[in-house]
């Protein structure tokens, strides 16, 4: 059966290919939609307009859900619909999930999937996957300990992190590339002994994980200088709206 979607469109949830684990067709564009902006406007008895007050307590814009929405055509015998509608529902019903598409594999999101009540005609089997996502997607990066998944980077528009078990001995700075999402840094001291300085304010690295609630990551880069003697892994999220 010929489809225009086949060699394209597919979505990867929870690691569970579209086409490749379930023979699932697309039958349109897999759609996540923006965020919807959290705006916040008083008026003003006596003023033309309205005060926008959208930034004023934290600085910033906030964001609300995005929702996504996927229609696929189970591709297969007749015979084999109901067990790979109730395969797709044991795996993804009501699970919080990872969601990537194809044609912004660099990128992933997070959120809750619903699988809807499927469709059976004739000749098809037609199913609904929604869900609910959160403001942000997310960059696929390698310096949460995992190796760089190099299929998926653009080597247009990615930026490589490289923040994996450095070794500093006596002093080192480093600058954390920084994205719209406002992070506190998970800084892992492997091994040694070592104290990490910013903005002016010094924090003792303890082994295992150590987070900072003053230090804080936005869209400006952050210089970080490690002193002492050690390995240190740093771990964040990056990503954005866009």
């Amino acid at each position: 059966m010929s489809n225009k979607y086949e060699t394209r469109y597919g979505v990867t949830f929870n690691g569970h290919h579209s086409f490749r684990d379930y023979h699932l067709l697309p039958t349109s564009a897999p759609m996540i939609t923006p965020p919807e902006v959290q705006t916040f406007y008083v008026n003003v008895a006596g003023a033309d307009g309205s005060l926008d007050l959208t930034e004023v307590l934290t600085g910033y814009v906030n964001y609300g859900d995005r929702k996504g929405e996927f229609n696929f055509q189970i591709y297969g015998d007749r015979s084999d619909w109901y067990n790979v509608y109730n395969e797709i529902v044991h795996d993804l019903h009501g699970k919080r999930a990872d969601v990537i598409l194809d044609e912004d594999a660099q990128y992933y999101y997070k959120g809750r999937l619903t699988v809807g009540n499927p469709t059976f005609g004739k000749h098809t089997a037609n199913i609904k996957i929604t869900g609910v996502f959160s403001s942000n997607r997310y960059v696929q990066d390698s310096y949460s300990g995992n190796d760089w998944l190099w299929n998926p980077f653009d080597f247009d528009n990615g930026i490589a992190r490289e923040y994996y078990q450095i070794r500093i001995r006596n002093s080192k700075t480093i600058t954390l590339i920084g994205s719209e999402i406002i992070v506190c840094p998970v800084f892992t001291l492997d091994s040694g002994y070592l104290s990490l300085t910013t903005g002016g304010n010094t924090y003792q690295l303890q082994a295992g994980d150590n987070i900072f609630l003053n230090v804080l990551l936005t869209e400006n880069n952050l210089d970080v200088t490690f002193t002492g003697n050690g390995v240190v892994t740093i771990t964040y999220r990056i990503g954005g709206v866009d």
